[in-house]
């Protein structure tokens, strides 16, 4: 129940 994916951009956000 999270208001929104935030746990789940920095890890996801490994396109670099």
């Amino acid at each position: 129940m999270q208001p929104y994916p935030v746990p789940v951009l920095p890890y996801l956000r490994t396109d670099t």
